[in-house]
């Protein structure tokens, strides 16, 4: 186990998909215990994670899995149907 302050913490998270297991390292205690208590969305308790390890904490997917399920998803008007 690594030497984090108290105020932080690290989670192992397997993905249910391919069984890796991937560590999330610096989470804050007091933002996750807010999220985890759903007084805030994920993405604004936990804003300095990248997208793809709040995901796998949402989902237990990895960014590899995901991608290969999903391929890119980024927000563009065509995939949303928008017209200009």
């Amino acid at each position: 186990m690594t030497n984090i302050p108290e105020t932080e913490m690290e989670i192992a998270i397997k993905c249910v998909h391919c069984k890796n297991t991937y560590t999330i390292y610096a989470i804050k205690t007091e933002d996750y215990q807010r999220w985890v208590n759903g007084e805030s969305f994920i993405q604004d308790a936990l804003p300095y994670l990248l997208s793809w390890e709040r995901e796998l904490l949402l989902s237990a997917t990895c960014d590899n899995c995901w991608q290969e399920m999903f391929g890119d998803n980024t927000d563009n008007e065509e995939d949303l149907g928008i017209d200009e």
